[in-house]
């Protein structure tokens, strides 16, 4: 029925490096960083999306690989075994944007990101995986985080629950701290938000700065990116 109606898939259509040329341009607006895996899902074929970046991109495709990370295994016993949480704070001070989120290590599955100004607050951080657990219906065997204070709320919160639906665990801890950047799958996340997101949207940020619209510096003015981030959600 796709096709009667002229709806071809992009895989079906043939595509080939010139053809995509100028979808590539503004896709690469919005994830100046993003590789060819990440682009052939949004558009084509990998293979045509390589032959693009080899021509159109080299530079780009020499530092991609001068920085290709090593594969390493993460062992989880079954789906929702494990809750890894974690907050980012390359924006906070530079935008007034604090970044959480909570990750779903073995499906991989988001469980949130969410935009705050501050994501130091141990019940705004306990509420994030409250809220989750009313989404989904269950809760994990076991959370893990970083050391830090606005980690307890989480942390106890969900000992508390644990403890409140099996009786057995009394006693036990069931939040996993991970020193020494051991916390590796949200780390991950950060990096490929950073790689492929961040770039491109750092620059609308940017535009404020630059126009005069706010200035980070000045407390008054400090919270305009999230009242924009804000209003868009709504």
């Amino acid at each position: 029925m796709r096709e009667e109606m002229g709806l071809i898939r992009a895989w079906k259509a043939g595509h080939n490096v010139e053809s995509i040329e100028d979808a590539m341009k503004e896709l690469q607006k919005q994830y100046p960083k993003a590789g060819a895996r990440e682009m052939k899902f949004n558009l084509v074929k990998k293979s045509v999306v390589k032959s693009y970046f080899a021509i159109y991109e080299p530079k780009l495709v020499e530092q991609r690989k001068a920085h290709r990370l090593k594969c390493k295994r993460f062992w989880a016993a079954v789906v929702n075994d494990v809750l890894a949480v974690d907050q980012h704070d390359k924006w906070k001070y530079k935008f007034g944007l604090a970044l959480h989120t909570g990750i779903e290590p073995m499906a991989g599955r988001i469980q949130w990101i969410k935009v705050w100004y501050t994501n130091s607050n141990s019940r705004l951080i306990l509420s994030y995986y409250l809220n989750n657990i009313e989404e989904v219906g269950f809760i994990p065997l076991v959370t893990q985080s970083d050391p830090g204070t606005e980690k307890f709320g989480i942390a106890n919160g969900r000992i508390l629950l644990r403890h409140w639906h099996d009786p057995s665990l009394e006693g036990t801890l069931q939040h996993r701290w991970m020193r020494e950047k051991k916390n590796i799958k949200p780390k991950i996340s950060w990096s490929q938000l950073r790689r492929c997101f961040i770039p491109g949207f750092e620059d609308i940020l940017d535009v404020g700065i630059i126009e005069g619209w706010y200035s980070p510096n000045n407390y008054l003015e400090y919270g305009v990116p999230l009242g924009l981030h804000s209003m868009v959600a709504a």
